[in-house]
């Protein structure tokens, strides 16, 4: 992973290089399908950025890191060029790809792909994804980007940041907060599909098939009420609708597993400890409950009536609307 790093830094040290002989701005903006993003540049600390031997990050107390002996330790003269030429051949591709208005272009992206990999093989998709993710300057932005791009790369490079938090050993939360969707609805995000594809990808087994429920809910202080409120809220975005689905889906199913009834789930939402349940957009989650039972899909009205009666007995007429 050093080599990995060490070729991150470098080839954003070229990027920022470039820019500026080029007299850029220090932001540059690009676009994918009808969104514009920015794109800002930091000029690491790197002397003779053309020629440079060796770099230093800008975080205090970090030790300078020798190039020659981490690219090319052990090589002759010739194979020593060889490889520098290949290196720079990534750093050019990395300046070409963030100058272009369109990161997606496939004959682009697959070019420096092809470079990346004869530097580093093996590891050329968590070198890819850690040089998008410098130059986004943020794995938030990056996935802002993916999620609303167009085309097999964009699907490509959304599966790589996705391997790649997998093979660094990143936490639900962790990425959960990388997204910034701690800031905000993740059922009315897009980017929540990256986290969902991140949470899918790392349990991936049939025996932990409600983990990501488990994983959900721990984000919501009021519980249930809370991620049902939240579900139910965000079913009809177009970003989030499958996603949103899927979950009141798995819910529902592991409640019915659990021989929980339409009177059982209404306690669990804690409908019946709500002073106005008809106003609660909780009520909703109950209903698509009660509609997706088997024993009930004809007979909503009916179930939902029956129930009210058994839990608020001769004051029923208090909490109709």
């Amino acid at each position: 992973m050093l080599i990995v790093t060490t070729l991150i830094a470098w080839s954003a040290a070229s990027v920022a290089s470039a820019m500026l002989k080029d007299a850029m701005p220090s932001t540059y903006d690009y676009t994918t399908s009808n969104n514009t993003y920015t794109l800002r540049y930091t000029v690491a600390s790197i002397s003779n950025a053309d020629m440079a031997s060796n770099y230093s990050d800008d975080k205090p107390g970090e030790r300078t890191l020798d190039i020659n002996q981490i690219f090319f330790e052990g090589m002759k003269l010739i194979k020593k060029r060889q490889k520098l030429k290949e290196i720079r051949k990534v750093q050019d591709g990395t300046v070409m790809l963030a100058r272009n208005r369109n990161i997606f272009l496939k004959h682009l992206f697959l070019n420096w792909k092809k470079k990346v990999k004869k530097v580093l093989p093996n590891v050329e998709n968590r070198a890819i994804i850690g040089m998008l993710t410098h130059h986004f300057e943020s794995d938030h932005a990056l996935a802002s980007a993916l999620v609303q791009g167009k085309g097999e790369i964009a699907e490509e490079l959304k599966n790589m940041q996705v391997e790649t938090w997998v093979k660094n050993e990143e936490n639900e939360e962790g990425v959960f907060e990388l997204l910034q969707l701690d800031k905000t609805n993740p059922f009315q995000d897009p980017i929540a599909s990256q986290w969902f594809n991140f949470i899918e990808k790392k349990y991936n087994s049939p025996e932990e098939p409600y983990k990501v429920l488990d994983i959900v809910l721990s984000y919501f202080k009021t519980g249930m009420n809370g991620l049902m409120g939240a579900l139910v809220g965000a079913i009809d975005a177009p970003s989030t609708k499958i996603i949103v689905q899927k979950l009141l889906d798995l819910q529902f199913k592991k409640w019915r597993e659990e021989g929980k009834d339409a009177a059982d789930v209404y306690k669990i939402l804690n409908l019946h400890q709500i002073e106005k349940p008809f106003d609660s957009p909780v009520l909703r989650a109950w209903i698509y409950f009660i509609k997706l039972t088997p024993l009930n899909p004809d007979n909503t009205a009916k179930t939902g009536l029956s129930v009210l009666k058994l839990v608020y007995n001769e004051n029923l007429d208090q909490v109709l609307p």
